[in-house]
Parts: C-alpha cells; sequence; structure tokens
C-alpha cells in the first residue's frame, strides 16, 4: 500500500493525463447503442450523456487502476533484485525510466560511477529465477569505432536505439549473491575504456548525489 501511495504522489500528473486520454477514447464509443436504436435523436443523446459520462470514468478509472498495480508489481520485483548483494555493492543511484509518460510501463534502473566511468544498470525479467541484466557504459562513442568493434565482438556488447552500446548478463539470483560479482566486472570494462582513452557523458555528480530515487 505504502508503494502504491509513492508511486501515485510521484506521477500524479501522468495518471491525470492518462486518465483524461482513456476517458476521450472510450467516451465516444458509449453512445453508439443509442445511434443504433435511436439515429442521431438529440434528445435520447442528451438524456443519455449523464450515464456515458459517468460509466465512461469509472472504467477508465479501472483500466489505471489496473495498469498502476502492474507498475507496483514491477517496481516491487526490481527493487527485491536490486537490494540483493551484487547490486547493493556498487552503491549506485536508483532512478526511474519511463516517468511522465502515459505509454510506458515505469521502470527502475540504476546509474552509478566506478571510478571515472559512469555505468547504467537495468534488469528483465525481475520475477523470473534467472535474471538479464543490462549494463551500459555512459561514454561518447563519437570517433571511438575501435573501441565500439571491441566491445561487440570481444565482450558481447551489442548497439542500442540511442547509439550506445549494451551488454546482457543472465545472472541467477544465486549468483547475484556474490557482492564482487557485477562490481568486477564493471571494473574490467572501466580499464578498458581507460585503455582506449573513452571519454565520459557529461553527468552532473551533485544531481546523482542529492538523493536516491527509491
Amino acid at each position: 500500500m505504502k508503494a502504491l501511495l509513492i508511486l501515485i504522489v510521484f506521477e500524479w500528473k501522468t495518471l491525470l493525463k492518462g486518465l483524461f486520454v482513456v476517458f476521450l477514447i472510450i467516451f465516444p464509443f458509449t453512445f453508439l447503442p443509442i445511434l443504433v436504436s435511436d439515429g442521431f435523436d438529440t434528445d435520447a443523446l442528451l438524456n443519455h450523456l449523464p450515464w456515458a459520462a459517468l460509466f465512461t470514468f469509472l472504467f477508465s478509472l479501472f483500466i489505471l487502476g489496473a495498469a498502476l498495480m502492474k507498475n507496483v508489481q514491477s517496481l516491487y520485483y526490481r527493487k527485491k533484485i536490486f537490494d540483493m548483494p551484487a547490486f547493493e555493492k556498487l552503491d549506485f543511484y536508483g532512478r526511474f525510466l519511463g516517468s511522465g509518460s502515459i505509454s510506458k510501463d515505469l521502470e527502475s534502473m540504476l546509474v552509478g560511477r566506478v571510478n571515472k566511468y559512469y555505468f547504467r544498470i537495468r534488469i528483465e525479467n525481475p520475477e523470473n529465477e534467472n535474471i538479464m541484466v543490462e549494463i551500459t557504459p555512459l561514454i561518447d562513442y563519437v570517433g571511438m569505432t575501435e573501441l565500439k568493434e571491441k566491445l561487440i565482438s570481444n565482450h558481447m556488447f551489442a548497439e542500442s536505439d540511442n547509439d550506445l552500446l549494451v551488454c546482457f548478463k543472465s545472472l541467477s539470483k544465486e549468483e547475484l549473491k556474490n557482492e564482487n560479482l557485477l562490481l568486477d566486472k564493471l571494473k574490467e570494462f572501466e580499464e578498458l575504456l581507460l585503455l582506449h582513452k573513452a571519454v565520459s557523458l557529461d553527468i552532473n555528480d551533485e544531481e546523482l548525489n542529492e538523493v536516491k530515487s527509491y
């Protein structure tokens, strides 16, 4: 319940926007039965208007509530995974993806620095026994063709939609109990980035250090 209330407070503007959009989509369809039975009868349409508005509002609330519970459950699973030793050892900061969007689910992720370079960590299928961990070095790849090729060919990185490279690791929950597992991997990547004199993206340290998002 506490997580639900926090999410409502955190995303109340998005929830209102979502409620409005869903209402506008559903509302016209509630007049179809009247149009079929009575045609374009103005009196019949006006008499139906209050019931149509009430039904649409309640149905929109139901849809919004279902989406909200789905997000709460997903964030709960992710929080449990991020509390495991391998992630805790990193001491990264929690951030949210999808905030302010009515078309994307809210997703928690981690952002932090290992020595000189920043990394972003996301997880997929957190409710499963094996977790897909996505590691993204936050560096500028302009003029770094050799580094990109090496990361792709030797370290199983792949290009993403935003021109960054991501590495996927399938790890079991048992493996994630090893607190040094991810830290050692990030240190390995950090040494490779240093070797190729990679340039970190401009990230505000003060904003990261102010407060964790969850």
